[in-house]
């Protein structure tokens, strides 16, 4: 079987199973929100494409034109709700590459109610630099996308080899280390929240 028809046919995003945790929060021509399993934080999103693809740098121009759109769109609605605006990030995959700091191979940016105590921190340990958005689209390579709440957008292709990285990163600072995979906690009750919270959103 050819490699790709593989990761579609495996695919968590794909196929996404008909429970609460899957709720679609919001869906436009190209993206589907959903709540994030692992949620360790309430209001943790996850922003996912509809086609299958690695990395958010691998959109089409008109799909990356929606994905700006729907990353202002809940910056906003975060604000409006808790008073702030989120972080996000993703582990972008290459499909030529092996390494990555992603569990699923399939294009998702994570948007969290969360303010990191030393980003500068983060932003040095991960060796990250300051681009635009729109040069997301010249990475060929395994990444690290991150979006502060201050609006400035961050990458590093220079990170450990580890999955869930910015998932640990978080989990460390809440005290909850040896909570921050997905796979084996899912945290339904923040999951259960995070539906009530945004079952409004058009």
């Amino acid at each position: 079987m050819d490699r790709e028809v593989k990761y579609m046919n495996d695919c968590k995003f794909c196929n996404i199973e008909n429970k609460k945790e899957n709720t679609i929060i919001y869906e436009s021509s190209y993206f589907y929100v959903i709540p994030s399993l692992g949620a360790f934080i309430p209001n943790y999103l996850l922003l996912i494409s509809k086609k299958h693809i690695y990395s958010m740098s691998e959109l089409e121009n008109v799909e990356f034109e929606e994905y700006k759109k729907i990353v202002n769109k809940f910056t906003k609605n975060y604000e409006g709700k808790f008073n702030r605006k989120p972080i996000m990030f993703e582990h972008g995959s290459s499909s030529k590459e092996e390494h990555s700091a992603s569990s699923v191979t399939h294009a998702h940016l994570h948007i969290i109610d969360y303010n990191f105590k030393d980003e500068q921190k983060l932003i040095n340990d991960l060796k990250m630099q300051e681009i635009k958005i729109e040069e997301l689209k010249n990475i060929t390579k395994n990444y690290v996308f991150y979006i502060s709440n201050n609006g400035k957008c961050y990458i590093t292709l220079d990170f450990p080899s580890v999955s869930q990285l910015m998932r640990i990163k978080i989990a460390e600072e809440i005290g909850m280390k040896d909570k921050y995979n997905w796979k084996k906690d899912k945290f339904m009750k923040n999951i259960n929240l995070t539906i009530e919270n945004f079952k409004k959103i058009k």
